[in-house]
């Protein structure tokens, strides 16, 4: 039996545990993790959680609809075996039964044929670390090399118990006036997984210090499932000048090469960055954004006058 469920019924422990088992469990469908991006979200499930999708809603314009909560990549559906009972079209019917606008990120193991949804794919980028250091390293490109011999000669530091907080101010600072859709409210949350994660152990927050011990770069990253997921970065002017980012990320290689783990850089669409990932070996990967409007065309026109006119 599939099923829709609200936020107060769903069994914390079963969801978890069904996350845990997964072939393609990931660090964004933790119940506590959801919590904190996107409060009350749903669920729909499968038999006794074998399957499982959570249901990240939203309200605007009056209107609830699905949406991709903030610092999670890749949702979807989650499996505990490959062969499952349900098809990943039987959960996206029960999607549109209860919403009928969606625009949400699957996660890279959900197939998805079904002409009645639109389908993108957006890049991520991923390096596997079971090799020693000095084959990780021997992809490198040339340009990685150069400023990460740079930042050495310039004498950058770098430190695994970083202050969270000054590594968000330099976002804020650098690029935050940039991007509209990161406010206030998206600060908080980051703030709390960050806080969250390390209370849990399963968090870095590096930065990159010049010789004068000016935090000029960090990056926050969480362990699970068998990966380095980055799922914040920030940089100033100096750390641009000095090779800092790449000495910071390879100083995170260097300490998990030769095991089990993959680098999960999370992204990104954005030419710079893909390049910056590419560079250190990484390997491109897609995942699919899932998007339906079955709105009726009466409220889209209205939706419409409304985004002109900036209202919310």
């Amino acid at each position: 039996m599939i099923r829709y469920l609200i936020n107060s019924e769903i069994d914390y422990n079963k969801w978890d545990d069904c996350i845990e088992r997964s072939y393609n469990g990931n660090l964004y469908a933790w119940s506590w993790y959801l919590d904190l991006v996107c409060e009350g979200w749903d669920a729909i499930i499968a038999g006794d959680y074998e399957q499982v999708m959570p249901v990240t809603v939203g309200k605007k314009y009056g209107i609830k609809y699905l949406y991709q909560p903030p610092f999670t990549q890749q949702l979807g559906i989650f499996s505990t075996t490959p062969e499952s009972g349900y098809s990943n079209n039987d959960f996206l019917e029960v999607l549109t039964h209860h919403y009928r606008f969606a625009e949400i990120n699957l996660n890279r193991y959900n197939r998805i044929n079904n002409n009645n949804f639109k389908i993108n794919f957006r890049k991520n980028y991923e390096l596997d670390l079971i090799k020693p250091y000095e084959q990780l390293q021997g992809n490198y490109s040339e340009n990685t090399r150069r400023n990460i011999k740079k930042a050495v000669k310039e004498g950058i530091n770098i430190s695994e118990n970083s202050d969270p907080r000054s590594i968000i101010k330099i976002f804020r600072q650098e690029k935050g006036r940039e991007l509209r859709k990161m406010g206030e409210h998206h600060y908080k949350i980051l703030e709390k997984l960050i806080y969250r994660s390390l209370y849990k152990n399963i968090a870095t927050v590096s930065g990159a210090f010049t010789h004068e011990n000016i935090l000029c770069a960090g990056v926050f990253i969480i362990r699970s499932h068998h990966r380095l997921v980055l799922i914040f970065s920030a940089n100033n002017s100096i750390a641009r000048n000095t090779g800092s980012m790449h000495l910071l990320i390879d100083s995170i290689i260097k300490k998990y090469a030769g095991q089990a783990l993959t680098l999960d850089f999370e992204g990104s669409e954005i030419e710079g960055l893909a390049r910056f990932y590419a560079s250190f070996g990484s390997a491109e990967t897609r995942y699919p954004v899932l998007q339906y409007n079955n709105l009726p065309f009466f409220v889209k026109l209205i939706i419409e006058a409304m985004k002109r006119m900036g209202l919310k």
